[in-house]
């Protein structure tokens, strides 16, 4: 197989690949903030334990990304949970380390933990910044397909009208 039709076979597989992951990426941001977060910060609000988690630190790019971000350890049922928490690390800006957060904790998922403060405030619920990163992202994987589709078309349109001569 020729080089040259290695590459545009590749790319004719990679290229709408990395358009649905952009568009799968945007519809999950989309649904995280105007649905899941929203119905997790009712339950919790709702019927969640409180508790107090220990703020361990905030550093910029604590799990893995470019912003300042803060981990926790919380102490619940008797396990101890610690991670990176992933919403608003601003409301821990002027604490010391091992200050204590308040924390509400879903009773039936003790895995679903947020600040009172997050919950209150309902941080990233609804159509927000989230929401938005998640619109651009569907747009741009959607535009992308598009793109893809028409080069498609007009390849094959081109093949039709001038065939390949060492093809006869």
């Amino acid at each position: 197989m020729p080089r040259g039709r290695y590459n545009s076979s590749l790319a004719f597989v990679v290229f709408p690949l990395v358009c649905l992951f952009l568009v799968g990426l945007g519809l999950h941001a989309i649904w995280h903030s105007t649905v899941t977060l929203p119905r997790t910060y009712d339950r919790l609000a709702a019927s969640g334990v409180p508790a107090t988690a220990i703020l361990e630190q905030c550093a910029p790019g604590l799990g893995g990304g470019h912003g300042v971000a803060c981990r926790l350890t919380l102490d619940t049922r008797g396990s101890t949970r610690t991670w990176v928490y992933p919403e608003n690390s601003r409301q821990f800006e002027d604490l010391p380390t091992d200050a204590a957060i308040p924390m509400l904790v879903d009773p039936r998922h003790a895995g679903n933990a947020y600040t009172v403060t997050d919950v209150r405030a309902r941080t990233n619920a609804g159509f927000g910044f989230v929401a938005g990163f998640g619109v651009f992202f569907v747009g741009l994987g959607a535009a992308g397909l598009g793109l893809f589709g028409w080069l498609a078309r007009l390849g094959r349109r081109r093949r039709r009208f001038n065939p390949d001569p060492a093809e006869f």
